[in-house]
């Protein structure tokens, strides 16, 4: 609850559309020049520049908190499905981080997405050799287990061990 004469205060000038400041009395300044007479700091005619280096301040924030969020648009980098692709996106993600376009943590969360890309398409290849080579290894000894019973069979019959008591 506020004290009767906090109540009473009201800011000395207006909003652009014409309807009174709507600033809580206790935040008003007392005007030096004449004294009755409430500002808030907005419209306080002796902190125009306090304003300004509020704004200023304000101004520098914000763009440090726009900074700190910089992404490439997808478009930029395309598809990522080969190598070749991968190599394109780490391109456009240094030019990025070069430029200042792309922030430094978004560009090593996109550097880092494109390694894990690049360990999995390896080990999905050296998968795909190692399966080749198994196959290659099996096929191989299937021929010389044909071979051996092609020549067990051509063998004359007398060659042949005879295993009967």
């Amino acid at each position: 609850m506020m004290p009767a004469e906090l109540t009473d205060r009201r800011c000395a000038s207006t909003k652009n559309n014409g309807d009174p400041c709507g600033v809580t009395p206790d935040l008003l300044i007392e005007d030096e020049q004449t004294p009755g007479t409430w500002w808030c700091f907005n419209h306080h005619p002796a902190y125009e520049e306090e304003r300004e280096a509020a704004r200023s301040r304000g101004g520098i924030r914000s763009a440090l908190k726009a900074r700190r969020h910089r992404y490439l648009d997808p478009s930029d980098l395309g598809d990522l499905d080969t190598p070749a692709d991968a190599k394109r996106w780490s391109v456009v993600i240094a030019r990025g981080l070069a430029t200042g376009t792309l922030s430094s943590a978004a560009g090593q969360a996109a550097l880092k997405a494109v390694e894990a890309f690049l360990r999995s398409l390896e080990a999905v290849d050296v998968s795909a050799r190692l399966a080749a080579l198994e196959q290659r290894q099996l096929e191989a000894e299937q021929q010389r287990a044909r071979a051996a019973r092609a020549r067990k069979a051509a063998e004359p019959e007398y060659l042949r061990k005879d295993t009967t008591p």
